[in-house]
């Protein structure tokens, strides 16, 4: 199913849209439909149902929260914590159990990193871009 707006935009935006959708070979509405597409991501169904409910949640934070957590990082306890144990797996490898914890901290950084660039992500909607730190 698909359905269909009418916008208006000024006419110098109108006339770089031409120039791109000539380069592009298509119509201005496939090439907007397309950009809205890559605009607009998507939470990946793979992940765990917690895990994308709270993404989606994040954008009813205001700007000060999602501030704090796009700026974040693990904490340092974390950060040791998982550099011991891959010093640890490189010397004499790692019991089931510590590579089990090994793989909870890793778990728990990509969620950070991907929470993080879901909290830039909704300031930039909102107007507020944040220096890379």
């Amino acid at each position: 199913m698909s359905h269909s707006i009418t916008i208006e935009i000024p006419d110098a935006l109108f006339e770089r849209l031409q120039k791109w959708t000539e380069a592009a070979n298509c119509s201005p509405a496939e090439y907007v439909s397309k950009t809205l597409e890559n605009f607009l991501p998507d939470i990946s169904p793979e992940l765990p149902e917690p895990l994308r409910m709270e993404l989606w949640s994040l954008r009813q934070k205001g700007d000060d929260e999602l501030k704090s957590l796009a700026t974040g990082y693990l904490s340092i306890d974390c950060q040791e914590e998982m550099e011991k144990l891959i010093k640890k797996r490189g010397i004499n490898g790692l019991s089931g159990e510590d590579e089990e914890r090994l793989n909870q901290l890793i778990t728990a950084g990509n969620e950070m990193t991907l929470k993080k660039s879901w909290a830039r992500l909704i300031l930039k909607d909102r107007g507020l871009i944040l220096p890379i730190t």
